[in-house]
């Protein structure tokens, strides 16, 4: 049994976000195993990973059901998971080194917690095998559009145990928000912290430590181009290009000229 290994969730319609994921995992952080949660019929090609067809329908009423699936059947052969959205995609070395006695979750680190939830469901590292199936089990009210990430808050207070990824961990494009959108009382100069990119040499900066992965939809996929997503894109591209890593200009031809920026 190994320490560790990825999954994820993915279908057709994500199948380019799916195979950047893959690629950047392999650049930065190593071979490690993935298995794909995958939905409907596969096509080719399809990127090297370990596929479980998806038997069970998606029932939305059900919190967190294609996620924690995934990550059960990973942590039945492997000692930590890390469940990643395939729209992650790392731009700096990590080591993995989730916690082996419970859960790490990562901050979204925005004004909007409070409607969206304080953690983020796109990036949970799980070495509690109780995780999955407590997942499962939340209140049905819970469920709909932000409900498998709301109840996440509830983890800490029924396990006692709770870790955090650093805010380099899954930079989404969400934290760009409030540095555009300051809210009332927070002035912008503040606001600004939550979302600041720098180069120097071969590594990208977010908030003075080098950055290790984003969550965004910098591929077109559905309806990924909302401005924010693109303004933050747009962001991230500049980065990559600024930085003298090989591998960020390896993952920029990788992308293809079609970005959603």
């Amino acid at each position: 049994m190994s320490d560790f290994v990825f999954c994820t969730v993915a279908s057709k319609n994500v199948l380019p976000e799916l195979a950047l994921f893959v690629q950047s995992v392999r650049m930065f952080v190593g071979e490690w195993p993935i298995y794909v949660l995958w939905h409907g019929e596969q096509c080719l090609p399809m990127p090297p990973a370990l596929y479980v067809p998806d038997t069970t329908p998606f029932d939305l009423r059900v919190v967190g059901s294609d996620k924690s699936r995934v990550i059960s059947l990973a942590l039945s052969k492997h000692k930590t998971v890390l469940y990643a959205d395939c729209d992650v995609l790392f731009l700096g070395d990590w080591k993995p080194d989730l916690a082996h006695d419970g859960v790490t979750l990562s901050r979204h680190m925005s004004n909007n917690e409070g409607a969206v939830g304080r953690y983020n469901s796109g990036f949970v590292g799980v070495a509690d095998t109780s995780f999955p199936e407590w997942w499962n089990k939340q209140p049905k009210e819970c469920a709909g559009h932000y409900g498998d990430q709301q109840c996440l808050d509830d983890w800490q207070r029924h396990s006692g145990i709770q870790y955090e990824f650093p805010e380099q961990h899954n930079v989404g494009f969400w934290r760009l928000w409030d540095s555009l959108f300051p809210v009332p009382g927070n002035p912008r100069e503040a606001s600004e912290k939550c979302f600041r990119l720098q180069v120097n040499g071969d590594k990208i900066y977010y908030n003075d430590a080098p950055i290790i992965s984003v969550h965004t939809h910098l591929l077109p996929s559905g309806s990924a181009n909302a401005p924010l997503c693109c303004t933050f894109n747009r962001r991230v591209v500049a980065a990559m290009r600024a930085s003298s890593d090989h591998r960020h200009k390896e993952l920029l031809q990788f992308m293809g000229p079609n970005l959603n920026i």
